[in-house]
């Protein structure tokens, strides 16, 4: 796929791996809609840099009102959708008898019910364009629990066999679903300013590099499935 004009939607658009992802479709002359709960600030940058082909919209993706506007946002601001790329995700971490019910509900709303928002609003505008690409951004949590991640290993498991069945349910429409599971990346992800020490993690840009490969793959060619690790971790 040649990203030159094409329409993509970003949820988590404002900082770390999804601002990335951002600036690398803009780079590859993609129109930007970026959904966030806030937007203001990452949009002035933005439109800066791109004017003309970066939007941002309000969205708590568990919400699936505001879902349904931010895909109306790409239709009426650049007429369609192309490329959809879920990235809003959020972290709770204790033991089970220590993870509080509103963190279990907060961690499986967002990363997973807010991914299906997502698809369940954009797959008919795709469908219109004859097409699309749905990037999933999933993690190795998703294949590898942990002691502290009942809430997000389940969230990211799920996330891996929602991407699957949505890629069966319409890649005869011609619309391809990846999950890119990155491992550790040097983001705010965890409350904390990345520091010299994390020089060892995954950059952002690492993650953006790789969706843009997966986009731009020959159309014949579908990469489902994506895991992405630092290459040299401590022991």
């Amino acid at each position: 796929m040649d990203l030159t004009d094409k329409v993509a939607i970003v949820t988590g658009g404002t900082r770390g791996i999804g601002l990335a992802i951002v600036e690398a479709l803009l780079e590859r002359g993609a129109k930007v809609v970026v959904g966030a709960r806030t937007v203001q600030d990452a949009l002035k940058t933005l439109s800066r840099k791109a004017p003309g082909r970066v939007v941002a919209q309000a969205c708590d993706v568990r919400r699936i009102g505001q879902v349904r506007r931010l895909v109306g946002k790409a239709v009426d601001e650049f007429s369609g959708l192309d490329i959809l790329i879920n990235n809003a995700g959020i972290g709770r971490f204790a033991a089970i008898d220590e993870l509080a019910p509103e963190d279990w509900a907060a961690v499986i709303e967002t990363n997973l019910t807010g991914v299906y928002n997502c698809c369940h609003e954009a797959v008919p505008v795709m469908r219109l364009r004859q097409g699309g690409h749905i990037v999933n951004i999933g993690s190795l949590a998703g294949r590898n629990a942990y002691a502290g991640g009942a809430a997000y290993n389940a969230s990211k498991f799920g996330l891996v066999g929602l991407s699957e069945a949505i890629m069966h349910d319409v890649r005869q429409q011609n619309i391809r679903v990846t999950t890119v599971a990155p491992g550790s990346v040097a983001t705010e992800f965890s409350g904390r300013k990345p520091t010299p020490k994390h020089n060892w993690k995954l950059k952002p840009a690492d993650v953006a590099r790789v969706v843009v490969d997966v986009l731009t793959l020959d159309n014949h060619a579908l990469s489902s499935y994506v895991e992405l690790r630092p290459a040299k971790p401590p022991r």
